[in-house]
């Protein structure tokens, strides 16, 4: 259903995720999109609160960590990205909001 994939942006000093859904173009999105996602939703749909979502801070807490280390967090927050996108999906009354379509769009 959907792709996610993540880089470092080095430029921004930031991960970058890649999503998309069906056969359309993947498009890029950084954490805090995700996390806008959420936010908006939450207003529309609250009970997706309870929904496991990765916690923010990831940026400033790996500053001293080596790159294996940065990157087995980023996976780690990749497949918990990964877990509530899927979640979100399989509700229809969410998956079929603008907000959610509109995250997969350029």
């Amino acid at each position: 259903m959907e792709l996610l994939s993540y880089r470092f942006d080095a430029e921004l000093e930031a991960w970058r995720y890649s999503v998309c859904r069906g056969g359309s173009e993947p498009v890029e999105r950084r954490f805090s999109e995700f996390d806008a996602l959420r936010s908006t939703l939450i207003q529309e749909l609250p009970w997706l609160a309870s929904l496991p979502f990765p916690e923010k801070g990831l940026r400033t807490a790996v500053q001293d960590l080596t790159t294996e280390w940065k990157l087995e967090l980023a996976s780690g927050r990749e497949e918990a990205l990964r877990r509530w996108l899927r979640c979100v999906a399989s509700q229809p009354e969410a998956e079929a909001t603008q907000h959610f379509r509109r995250f997969f769009e350029n």
